[in-house]
Order: structure tokens, then C-alpha cells, then sequence
């Protein structure tokens, strides 16, 4: 009598799932994501003064195109003192067009559509880190590396509450997203990876063609990585997903590449200097000052980083098998740092550069096995918790509700109008990442 075995991967999809056992660091890192936006979980108003705002309105103006039957709109009626701008045919539609169907289908208001959408991006970013860190190098390095990228200063506190930017938040979340996928197809080549690449590329090219060329470094480098552990990279497959993505983004690109001859872009009058600062980059994150008119914002990446580099260095010279992993993203973040520091405006680097820091500090978690067998359990959270400890005074400044409007505001077109002519709808990032305003004196048509 002969007895057959059969493998694990040979299994249809759903008994697969069903034998797979409860991940608790998945849920544990929600917890803390859902900890890490009690800002926007709990207060239902938006800071005044920030990119919220922006986001709030075009949101707004997206809802109603989509009520009326326009599913994508290429016109913003408001812009220009009221003449109207064909801003949405050249602005990466994907940060408006989600708060826009969370405030149709669920929410019913623009604001807290947004706020929404930055507790949904804080939440994919930290659970998307730890699925493809632990698939790596295990749960717990997953969970600390979750952890430190969440709690970055400029993941926790800069980009979503001093600079409320939107763009740059679902850019954090869908980087590590695409390395999720992008690392399962390399391993596994299910259809479920492969349709996953191929939505998420779509989805960061639909958002800013600068992440989607930091995601496609990213994708360089797992496959660096697994060419450096000997393994096979499914080039057909990887070709196959990015094509797809970008066919499927090509319903914005297309036109506003075809078109691009139709507009020029103006600078803004009164552009803010997002200078970056060597020394004031690793420095601990100050709060943000209540009486201040206009606080600027203090783009830092904590003091956490001075000690992950070294420790990650160190993890470097022992024998480990994901050595290349953590080499090749220690490396990534050392690039992106000295870049955002010599070219000026260049803060959306900061956040790649967030997550190879996260990633090649978690290393750090190695060097417990150098330590006495009473300190190897706590190591890990003394980790976690200087981490946290760095960003925990200026988050809880965030928590408390600093600089938002008691009322709840109006998000008509009226109030677009009104709020275009006071000069302070500006910034919006174009496809082609340079920095515009719909304000006189942004976008002209050329005759």
C-alpha cells in the first residue's frame, strides 16, 4: 500500500487559508496604527493652515462631479478667480478620489472623508511593512520595523498633522505595499501577487509619478536581493505586472501628456521653503507651537536613526541571511538622505528614506543574540520603545487638537471660490512634480 503526500502550495486557495494559523502581529500593529491616528480618529474637525484643507475641497469638488454623472472630472470651476481651470486634467486624480468615494458612500462629509483616508493609509503602511518584513526575517523584526516606520516623526507627525499633505501619507503606505507584493511574486508567483503588483503600480502612478519611480528602485532592489541569495526573478511576470499597472493609469497620463502643450505652470507667489537641514534631520521633534500664527513644520526623521545605523552596521558584520536585505536598504536610505539634503523642496524623499530606515534598523533586533539570556525577550521592546519615545511629546500635542476650527466648515463650491480667492489654495503637486496654484497668478492657458 503506497501513500501519496500532498504539499501545501498544491492545496486550493481557500483550504489554504483556512489551515493558516492566526498572525496576532497583524492585529497587533493595527492596534497601534489606529493608536498612532487618535488625532484623526477623535476630533472631527481639520487643522487650519495645512494641505487638509486642499485636500477637503478638491474631495468636495470630486463628490459632486461624480453625483452629477461626471465619474472624471478635468475641470475646477472655482479656480482662477472663477474662470475655471482645467486643473484635474493634470493633477494625479488617486488623493481625491478616495476621500471623494468614502464621503459619497459612508461619510457624507469631505473633512472627515480625509481624515478617513489618513487613518486607512497610517494602517496599510504599518501592516503592509510588518507582512513583508516577517515574511523576510520574521514577526518580531516585522513588528519592530512596523513600529519604526509608523512612529516616524515624519510618518506620525510632520507629513499628516503639520503639513496635512495627502499625497505624501498614501505614498508611504503604498511603497511598502508594492514591496509586499513585489517581494510575493518573486517568492510565491501566485495570481493573487501578481494582481496586487499590478493594482498598486497603478495605484502610485495615479498618485505621483515620483513614488512611482521610488517604487520602481524599490522593486530594483528585492530584485538586487534575490539575485544576491542565487535565486530565479520572474522577469515575464515583474514586466507583465508593471506594463498592466501602467496601461491601466493610462486613462490619466495619457491625455495629460498629450495635452501638456496646452497649459504652462506658474510657481506661486508665495511658495514656503522646505529647506532640509543636516542637523535639525536627526534632531528630536519639537511640538507645535499653539500661539504661533504660522509654525513651520520641522522636518525631521527623529534621533532614533543615529542609533539604527550604527546597530544596523554591526548587524552587517555577523552571518545572517538576510544581510543583503538590510545592506541594500541601509544603503537606499543613506542616498535618499544626502539627496533631500543637497536639492532643495525635495521633502516627499523623507518618506522612502523613513522606510529603509525602518527596515534596516529592525536589523538591530539580531544583536539580542549578544546579550545574556534574561535581556533577549526585553530587547526588543527597549527598542520599540525609545523609538516611540522620540515622536510620544509632540504626538500627544497632536492629539490634543492644536490649531483646528471648532465649527464644522462648508465645503460648497461658493466656499471653494471664496476659499481660491484668498490666495491660499496653492500647492497642489502636477503629474510632472513641479509646484503649482490656482491662483492668479497659476495656471494660464496659452493662446
Amino acid at each position: 500500500m503506497t501513500t501519496s503526500t500532498i504539499r501545501y502550495e498544491d492545496l486550493p486557495f481557500w483550504m489554504r487559508r483556512a489551515m493558516r494559523r492566526t498572525d496576532w502581529g497583524v492585529l497587533l500593529i493595527l492596534g497601534f496604527c489606529l493608536i498612532s491616528s487618535l488625532p484623526f480618529v477623535l476630533s472631527t474637525s481639520i487643522p487650519v493652515g495645512t494641505a487638509h484643507e486642499r485636500y477637503a475641497f478638491r474631495a468636495a469638488e470630486i463628490a459632486e462631479s461624480i453625483g452629477e454623472g461626471r465619474w472624471y472630472p478635468r475641470w475646477t470651476d472655482e479656480a482662477v478667480g472663477g474662470y475655471g481651470a482645467p486643473i484635474p486634467q493634470f493633477t494625479p486624480p488617486l488623493a481625491g478620489f478616495l476621500p471623494a468615494l468614502l464621503d459619497i458612500t459612508l461619510i457624507n462629509d469631505p473633512g472627515a472623508a480625509i481624515s478617513a483616508t489618513f487613518v486607512f493609509a497610517t494602517c496599510l503602511a504599518g501592516t503592509a511593512l510588518y507582512a513583508f518584513v516577517a515574511r523576510r526575517a520574521g514577526s518580531i523584526i516585522g513588528v519592530t520595523a512596523a513600529l519604526l516606520y509608523v512612529f516616524n516623526p515624519m510618518i506620525g507627525v510632520v507629513m499628516p498633522r503639520q503639513l496635512g499633505d495627502l499625497s505624501l501619507i498614501l505614498g508611504g503606505a503604498l511603497l511598502p505595499a508594492l514591496l509586499w507584493a513585489v517581494d510575493g511574486l518573486m517568492q510565491r508567483r501566485a495570481a493573487a501577487d501578481l494582481a496586487a503588483a499590478v493594482l498598486l503600480s497603478a495605484g502610485l502612478l495615479l498618485l505621483d509619478t515620483r513614488f512611482a519611480a521610488a517604487g520602481l528602485g524599490a522593486a530594483l532592489l528585492l530584485i538586487l536581493v534575490n539575485r544576491s541569495h542565487g535565486r530565479r526573478v520572474p522577469w515575464v511576470r515583474l514586466l507583465i505586472a508593471g506594463l498592466l499597472g501602467i496601461a491601466i493609469a493610462s486613462f490619466h497620463w495619457l491625455p495629460a501628456a498629450l495635452e501638456a502643450y496646452a497649459v504652462r505652470w506658474y510657481p506661486a507667489e508665495i511658495a514656503p521653503s522646505n529647506r532640509i537641514d543636516l542637523l535639525s534631520l536627526f534632531a528630536p521633534v519639537v511640538a507645535t507651537d499653539p500661539a504661533a500664527l504660522l509654525d513651520p513644520p520641522a522636518f525631521s526623521l527623529g534621533a532614533f536613526p543615529l542609533v539604527a545605523v550604527p546597530g544596523a552596521l554591526l548587524t552587517l558584520l555577523r552571518r545572517n541571511t538576510q544581510r543583503p536585505l538590510y545592506a541594500a536598504f541601509l544603503a537606499a536610505a543613506v542616498g535618499l538622505i544626502v539627496a533631500a539634503v543637497v536639492r532643495d523642496n525635495q521633502v516627499w524623499m523623507l518618506v522612502p528614506a523613513a522606510l529603509c530606515i525602518s527596515i534596516a534598523g529592525a536589523s538591530l533586533i539580531n544583536l539580542r543574540e549578544w546579550l545574556p539570556l534574561p535581556l533577549r525577550r526585553v530587547f526588543p521592546v527597549a527598542v520599540c520603545a525609545v523609538a516611540i519615545g522620540t515622536v510620544l511629546q509632540p504626538w500627544i500635542a497632536a492629539t490634543a487638537g492644536l490649531n483646528t476650527a471648532a465649527t464644522p466648515r462648508d465645503f460648497s463650491s461658493d466656499a471653494a471660490a471664496s476659499f481660491e480667492q484668498r490666495g491660499v489654495r496653492c500647492g497642489d503637486t502636477t503629474t510632472w512634480g513641479q509646484r503649482a496654484c490656482d491662483h492668479p497668478p497659476g495656471l494660464r492657458l496659452q493662446r
